[in-house]
């Protein structure tokens, strides 16, 4: 998001103090009582969640331990059965009396089976039906048998009959001694009777319960329908839950899930481990947070009460705070349109009213300041008159100088490289190539140094006004020919492309010519140092109709940011990759060229990229104005000392 669109944003805030600090109050305002209420609904619907779970939990527990006792108790039932029918022969009438005894006295038993130590039937009854001998069959691969003949009691999955009613199987053992087990006790056992429990279960203001088997089928609910469609809910997240941990406690009572109906519902369920079955408990999530809608409401009237009211005492307290600031600007500006006589009266007993004090106290002194203006003014242009001329004196101190340790250190420079000269010639001696690399090095920096100090010397001089032209007319192809000696010396390993574009048959120039070869050189010699590969071009060409003459010199180097650009004529202005090493020089030869174009009337820019190389042009008119001089320097037009001519830098040839 840019800066206008977050100040467009914030644009009621603009404005007078009292209007923000009214905006600022409602602001702050509306955000506690916001955040209050929205901190107190979450913290009450998590209350009402905890506590739904908490009770359903305690319902789910209830009611799985009523079911297991159910289950428990046709266990023991049947094991009733079994304790007397171990006392008669197999088969016999005596089992098959008591066999109907259990028939009839426990409605909840539809069929009772006599299983040999082999798993043939023996003996099956059933109210319903009469089983006649063919209808007895061999069970010795059923899981009953083999669970109950191993002397444990067993209780089968859920089933239903061809009339959707659910069932399951229990099977125990008839044993002589706890160790000799001769025959198997089974039945069948219909669950309608826990419909009923199911049934009876009701909290909150819409809680109900249902129960699922270890496959998450539904075995009970309120709704008889619902049971005889045969309904899988092993989809339900608590159903899956339970599925997971068949024998563990719910970890997330009252979970926000789908329920049965598919409609939000706080659920939890409590696990039957003897039959690996659950009672779930469901809530629907809107009745369970009928009363927290209300909390709502109630919250949000609160809420408007108190942005009104705030609103007013906000307005109030605005106002007390703004009408003395007020009275203080309404101050400043008679004061400010010449009244000095003018004070402020603000009694507030606070910060304010030292404020106003403070600034009664300014406007008196003011006024005293302000009847002394003047003479100070005659005093401080007084003293600024000395420091001017003493500062015109300090600068042609430092010309001098500058001037004259230029000259001093290039006596013994000179010197040093004439010495250097000799010995790389084996004058003294022959030097072997260790000692001759050495040689070439400090004869290498000390033409580095010579060069600086001949720069200083040069801008030395054009600071203090001494710098003159050696005015001529010559032709322009004595200067290429001169620079492209330069050129090649500079460029002896071939490790550039120069390319010459220069028009023929160009009119003479009139101007200083070592000063002219001296600013190609230092242009062509930048170009150089900055450019590892590629090109560098010099292109010469005549302005039609401008009366000047045209040089560019273009490369293709490291380039410039456009941050540097209208800086790189200044003193000493390196590019931040010159101090990395890999550059020599201190940032002078740019800005001697400046100074020479600025001396001849010339003019000079500079275009750059990074990364793809800078052109530097430069224009000369044919001849100097009129009057031959150009403005604010000397018109004599004299030779400089043959000490200046030695200097220039020309390219050194060695025979």
């Amino acid at each position: 998001m840019s800066w206008k669109k977050v100040t467009e944003l914030f644009s009621w805030y603009k404005g007078g103090l009292r209007r923000r600090l009214l905006w600022t109050g409602l602001l702050f305002l509306a955000i506690a009582l916001l955040t209050n209420t929205v901190a107190g609904y979450l913290y009450s619907r998590a209350q009402i969640k905890k506590g739904a779970g908490k009770l359903q939990a305690e319902i789910a527990s209830r009611v799985a331990n009523e079911i297991a006792e159910f289950v428990d108790r046709k266990v023991e039932r049947l094991f009733d059965l079994s304790g007397p029918a171990s006392l008669y022969e197999l088969g016999s009438g005596a089992q098959r009396h008591l066999a109907l005894l259990l028939l009839r006295n426990d409605k909840a038993f539809t069929e009772v089976s006599v299983l040999s130590e082999k798993g043939i039937e023996v003996l099956k009854l059933s109210e319903k039906r009469v089983f006649l001998p063919r209808d007895l069959s061999d069970q010795s691969q059923s899981e009953k048998f083999k669970r109950a003949i191993a002397g444990v009691s067993y209780v089968s999955s859920v089933y239903t009959s061809d009339k959707a009613e659910p069932y399951v199987t229990v099977a125990v053992p008839i044993s002589i001694t706890p160790r000799q087990v001769v025959g198997v006790v089974t039945a069948e056992l219909n669950l309608k009777s826990l419909w009923q429990i199911i049934v009876d279960i009701g909290f909150g203001q819409a809680g109900y319960a249902y129960l699922v088997d270890s496959r998450g089928n539904l075995i009970a609910h309120r709704d008889l329908s619902e049971v005889l469609k045969g309904r899988s809910l092993s989809h339900l997240s608590t159903v899956k839950r339970f599925l997971q941990n068949p024998s563990s406690l719910d970890s997330k009572p009252g979970e926000e899930a789908r329920g049965l109906d598919d409609q939000l519902v706080l659920s939890t369920y409590g696990p039957i481990p003897q039959v690996r079955w659950a009672v779930i408990l469901e809530e629907p999530l809107a009745a369970a947070l009928a009363e927290l809608r209300k909390m709502e409401r109630y919250a949000f009237v609160f809420l408007g009460l108190g942005l009104l009211v705030g609103a007013l005492i906000i307005v109030w307290v605005s106002n007390r705070i703004t009408k003395p600031i007020l009275e203080l600007h309404k101050g400043a500006e008679i004061i400010g349109g010449g009244n000095l006589d003018h004070r402020v009266k603000v009694r507030t007993g606070d910060e304010i009213e030292r404020l106003a004090d403070r600034f009664n106290l300014m406007a008196c002194e003011l006024k005293n300041w302000y009847t002394t203006l003047e003479e100070r003014v005659r005093q401080r242009t007084k003293e600024l008159s000395a420091l001017n001329r003493d500062l015109q004196e300090a600068n042609r101190v430092k010309s001098e100088f500058l001037a004259a340790m230029s000259h001093e250190l290039r006596t013994p420079l000179n010197v040093i490289m004439g010495n250097i000269d000799l010995l790389k010639d084996n004058y003294f001696g022959e030097i072997n190539e260790r000692q001759k690399e050495s040689l070439n090095k400090v004869c290498r920096y000390s033409k580095m140094l010579l060069k600086l100090i001949n720069q200083v010397l040069t801008l030395t001089k054009v600071e203090a006004k001494k710098m003159t032209l050696d005015v001529s007319t010559f032709p322009l192809d004595e200067i290429i020919a001169q620079t492209q000696t330069y050129v090649e010396q500079l460029n002896r390993d071939n490790r550039l492309q120069v390319l010459w574009e220069v028009e023929p048959d160009l009119p003479p120039l009139t101007t200083d010519e070592m000063k002219l070869e001296e600013i190609l050189q230092n242009l062509i010699g930048n170009a150089f140092k900055f450019t590892l590969e590629g090109r560098i071009e010099v292109r010469v060409r005549d302005l039609e109709g401008g009366g000047r003459v045209e040089f560019a010199v273009a490369d293709t180097g490291i380039g410039m940011e456009k941050s540097d650009l209208g800086k790189i004529f200044d003193q000493f202005h390196q590019l931040k990759e010159a101090h990395t090493g890999n550059y020599d020089g201190v940032g002078l030869g740019l800005s001697i060229v400046k100074r020479y174009l600025d001396l001849m009337q010339g003019e000079i820019r500079v275009e750059s990229q990074t990364g793809k190389g800078s052109t530097f042009t430069f224009t000369l008119p044919y001849a100097p104005l009129a009057a031959s001089e150009p403005p604010n320097f000397p018109a004599a037009r004299k030779l400089e000392s043959q000490e200046e001519k030695t200097n220039v830098s020309r390219p050194v040839r060695r025979t």
